[in-house]
């Protein structure tokens, strides 16, 4: 049962990550610097 959180927990980090990673890079382009 901790695996089956542990799994679950870095599913969900993973894609909270991969989305604040493209917001970021949204807003650097807003901002000129790519």
């Amino acid at each position: 049962m901790e695996q089956h959180e542990e799994t679950r927990y870095v599913k969900r980090t993973q894609k909270d990550y991969s989305m604040s990673f493209k917001l970021q890079i949204v807003q650097e382009i807003e901002r000129g610097e790519l």
